[in-house]
């Protein structure tokens, strides 16, 4: 009996242990994803866009307060390109940098849980060719504007200071046209409409997987 009870107490003791809570100053992230978008546009465009993307992030964050932490997030996203008889896409990526606020809802030994959200800005470049009246046209479009999220994100921590994480978000990247550049001469306006006052939204669902750091 006494046995018994000694094994009890050792399996509770290791149980505890693995979930108690963990004490460390930073947690970094690195992995890769993927994000489908809608991209609703202040031009006259009848049928829905859409575009997908291969995103590769990094996020780092600081605890500032039990259960709250702070940070920097950086995605690239790389966005898939089709390729036919008459037009091609050359490039097509965009940058994003966010300053990060998460609440860490379970935060222990071996599990970190968090909710949180994101502000900050992107761009977005892509260059095209295709072909209009037999004559090969290249095109360039620049935008700017804010970026924003909401994400939640699981951490399982394997060892003491790495892991595995997985993460979903909505995303809504708005953009300004700041530039369109045709065969090598800026143009003011696109169907019709000065630059300026053209506008997308990349709105969409990301999930991502990679590796965690905690020191």
């Amino acid at each position: 009996m006494k046995k018994l009870l000694v094994i009890v107490f050792a399996l509770n003791f290791v149980y505890a242990k693995a979930q108690e809570d963990f004490k460390y100053h930073a947690q970094f992230d690195l992995g890769v994803g993927a994000t489908i978008f809608n991209v609703p546009s202040s031009l006259n465009i009848d049928e829905k866009s859409g575009a997908f993307a291969t995103a590769f992030k990094f996020d780092a964050t600081a605890e500032v307060k039990k259960h709250f932490s702070i940070g920097l997030g950086i995605t690239f996203n790389k966005y898939a390109t089709e390729t036919d008889s008459l037009s091609t896409f050359i490039e097509a990526k965009s940058p994003v940098i966010l300053f990060l606020a998460n609440y860490h809802l379970i935060d222990k030994k071996k599990i970190n849980f968090c909710i949180g959200t994101g502000v900050g800005v992107n761009g977005l470049n892509y260059e095209r060719t295709f072909v209009q009246d037999s004559v090969v046209v290249n095109g360039k479009v620049r935008t700017e504007g804010p970026a924003y999220s909401l994400h939640t994100q699981l951490r399982y921590y394997f060892t003491k200071n790495i892991g595995l994480f997985f993460r979903t978000q909505y995303i809504v990247n708005g953009g300004q046209l700041k530039s369109l550049i045709v065969n090598g001469e800026k143009q003011a306006r696109i169907d019709n409409k000065p630059i300026e006052d053209v506008f997308f939204s990349f709105r969409g669902v990301s999930v991502s997987l990679g590796l965690s750091f905690r020191f």
